[in-house]
C-alpha cells in the first residue's frame, strides 16, 4: 500500500519558521534564567532556493496547502523538533500549534538563556497509529527541513543542523524553510536517522495483457504468467530480489482468473534511476496432465518515469513507452476504473504475440539441437522437473574421456506448435552440422561447425556435472532463487553459455572447474537460411 499519511502530491511549498523568545526568571537566585521559545510557521511562497536542482519536477508536485491550516490541521498534526545543546541536552519535541495569522504558533518550550542550542531534526509530522502517542516510532513526516550536503539542501535558506543562540532579553527571530515530503524522497533530504521499512512502505501493482497473434482482434487477452522482480544492475547475479509468484488462479485444471499483482520496491523510487526490471515466465493458458505448460523466460525494464508516475511524485501523463522493441512490449500508468480503491493507479504492460510458439525462432530460421543416438534424452522425458513446451535433448553421461564425443545439430526435429506437449522427432530432423564435446575431467571443449547451408546466429550451451537424480538435476538447466529454491527451466537465456549476434559458422568454447565426474551437455543454435554471397 501506499503512504496513505501522504498529502496530495501537485505543487511545491517552502513554509518559514521563525522562532521568537521571551526571558523568564525562576523564583530561586540560584537556577538560570529561562526563555520560552515559540516556534512559529507560516508559508512563505512556492519558489525555490534553487532552479538548477534535478529534483525539481519532483519536489514541485509536491502539495502541502491545506496542512497547516486546514480545519483539522491542530488536531492531526505536531511539530516535531529535536534540539540538542549544552550538558548533553538531548530532547526532541511533538509541538502543538495554533493557527496565527498566516500561518501558526506552536505551544512553548522552555531553555536556559544565553545558551546555544542545535536544531537536529525538524518536520511537521503526523500519526501512523491513531491509537499510539507522539513519538518518532509512530510519526510519519508530511514536511521537513533537509540537511547538510543532502540533495535539497540548496533549496533552502539553511539546513540542517542549524545553531541559534536564546537571549535573555531581546527576540530571537530564525528563519528556516520547511519542504514538502514524501516516503520516497527521504534519502534526498539526507535523513540517515529516518526509520521507514520501503518494502512495507511502497509498492508497485503490475497487470499484464496481450495481443494473440492468431486472434488480432482480442486486444485485451489477459495474460498468464510467474513473474520475478529483479534490480537491474544484478539481472546476472541469479539472484532476483523479489519472487512475486503468479498472476493468476487455477480451478479444475483450467486458469480461471488473472488479477494485478503488487510487490515492493527494491528502493526508494527517487533511487532507482535503472528502473525494474521483471522477468516474466508465460503461461501458454492450458494445462497439461494437471501442469502448466510455459514459454521461454524473458525480462523487460520498466523506467523510473513509469515508477515515478505510478506513485504520483510525477504529473499523470498515461502515454505508453515502448521498452521491448522485437516483441512490441510497451508500459504505460493506467487509472482504475474505481477511483475509490486504496491505490487508483496500476502499471500496465501490453505487448503482441504473446502466445506464439516458443520454438520457432521467428522468420525462416530454425532451432537445432544437438543429437546422438546413444547419448541424447528429449526434454519430454523430464515432465517430472518442469513442464516441456519444448522439444530438443539433454546428453550424458559423458564420462571423462581421451576421445571427443560426436553429436549432430538437428534443425526442425521437433512436432510443431500443434503437438501438446512437443516431443522430439530426430526422424523428421535436418542436419544443420555437426558438435564435438572433448572432455578431460578439468575442462570441456565444445566446436561447432555449422554447414554452408545455414548462418548461424545464436549458441546456448548447458553442462553441468553430477549423476542422473541429484538434487539439482544435472540433466536439466537450472538455478537458484535467491530464497535457495532450485528453478528448472528450458529457456535457453539461463543456459551456461549465452553468445547472440554471430556471424560466423565455426563456433568454439571452453569451459574449466569440473572434478572429473560425469557431465550432461545440451546444445542449442539458432540457424538460418545462408544469404547469397
Amino acid at each position: 500500500m501506499k503512504n496513505r499519511w501522504i498529502y496530495g502530491l501537485v505543487s511545491a511549498v517552502v513554509l518559514l519558521l521563525v522562532v521568537w523568545a521571551c526571558s523568564r526568571t525562576e523564583d530561586t537566585g540560584n537556577s538560570k534564567s529561562k526563555v520560552d521559545i515559540t516556534f512559529f510557521a507560516e508559508k512563505s511562497g512556492t519558489s525555490l532556493k534553487n532552479g538548477n536542482v534535478d529534483l525539481d519536477a519532483i519536489l514541485a508536485e509536491l502539495d502541502c496547502d491545506e496542512v497547516l491550516l486546514g480545519e483539522d490541521a491542530a488536531a492531526n498534526y505536531r511539530l516535531m523538533v529535536r534540539l540538542t545543546g549544552p550538558n548533553a541536552f538531548d530532547e526532541t519535541y511533538f509541538l502543538a500549534f495554533d493557527a496565527v495569522g498566516g500561518g501558526v504558533a506552536s505551544e512553548l518550550v522552555q531553555l536556559n538563556a544565553d545558551a546555544t542550542y542545535s536544531i537536529e531534526r525538524f518536520a511537521l509530522v503526523q500519526k501512523i497509529d491513531q491509537n499510539g502517542g507522539w513519538t518518532v516510532e509512530n510519526t510519519g513526516m508530511v514536511m521537513a527541513t533537509p540537511e547538510n550536503n543532502s540533495a535539497f539542501m540548496d533549496y533552502v535558506t539553511e539546513s540542517l543542523p542549524f545553531e541559534f543562540t536564546v537571549g535573555k532579553y531581546e527576540k530571537n527571530r530564525i528563519e528556516i524553510d520547511l519542504l514538502c515530503f514524501n516516503q520516497q524522497i527521504a534519502p534526498a533530504f539526507g535523513f540517515e536517522w529516518f526509520d521507514y521499512d520501503i518494502v512495507q512502505g511502497d509498492e508497485v501493482c503490475v497487470f499484464i495483457n496481450c495481443i494473440n497473434e492468431n486472434d488480432q482482434e482480442n486486444y485485451h487477452q489477459v495474460y498468464p504468467a510467474d513473474l520475478e522482480a529483479w534490480v537491474p544492475s544484478d539481472v546476472n547475479s541469479g539472484n532476483a530480489y523479489w519472487d512475486i509468484g503468479p498472476n493468476y488462479t487455477v480451478e479444475n485444471n483450467a486458469i480461471t482468473g488473472i488479477y494485478p499483482v503488487c510487490f515492493p520496491l527494491y528502493a526508494p523510487a527517487i533511487e532507482m534511476t535503472d528502473g525494474l526490471t521483471l522477468e516474466m515466465r508465460p503461461a501458454f493458458g492450458e494445462l497439461n496432465n494437471g501442469e502448466i505448460i510455459y514459454s521461454d523466460v524473458f525480462m523487460v525494464t520498466i523506467p523510473q518515469s513509469i515508477i515515478l508516475e505510478y506513485l504520483g511524485l510525477t504529473s499523470y501523463v498515461g502515454a505508453p513507452i515502448l521498452i521491448d522493441e522485437v516483441r512490441g512490449i510497451t508500459v504505460k500508468v493506467d487509472m482504475a476504473p474505481d477511483p475509490s480503491v486504496d491505490n487508483p493507479r496500476f502499471i500496465h504492460l501490453e505487448y503482441l504475440n504473446c502466445l506464439e510458439d516458443p520454438n520457432d525462432p521467428g522468420g525462416s530460421c530454425e532451432t537445432a539441437f544437438a543429437y546422438n543416438e546413444t547419448y541424447s534424452s528429449c526434454f519430454f522425458n523430464y515432465s517430472y522437473l518442469i513442464s516441456t513446451n519444448r522439444w530438443g535433448w539433454t546428453n550424458g553421461p559423458l564420462a571423462s574421456s581421451g576421445t571427443p564425443y560426436e553429436f549432430t545439430m538437428l534443425a526442425g526435429a521437433g512436432g510443431g506448435q500443434n503437438e501438446d506437449p512437443p516431443q522430439c522427432h530426430p526422424e523428421n530432423g535436418i542436419n544443420a552440422g555437426t558438435l564435438t564435446v572433448t572432455y578431460d575431467g578439468s575442462s570441456v571443449s565444445l566446436l561447432l561447425n555449422i554447414s554452408s547451408a545455414y548462418d548461424l546466429t545464436e549458441v546456448h550451451v548447458w553442462v553441468a556435472e553430477g549423476d542422473a537424480g541429484d538434487d539439482p538435476d544435472p540433466r536439466i538447466p537450472h538455478y537458484e532463487k535467491n530464497n535457495g529454491d532450485i528453478v528448472y527451466t528450458l529457456s535457453p537465456g539461463k543456459f551456461t553459455i549465452v553468445d547472440e549476434g554471430l556471424t560466423d559458422n565455426n563456433w568454439n568454447d571452453t569451459l574449466d572447474g569440473f572434478n572429473g565426474g560425469n557431465i550432461y551437455v545440451i546444445v542449442h543454435a539458432v540457424v538460418c537460411p545462408a544469404l547469397p554471397q
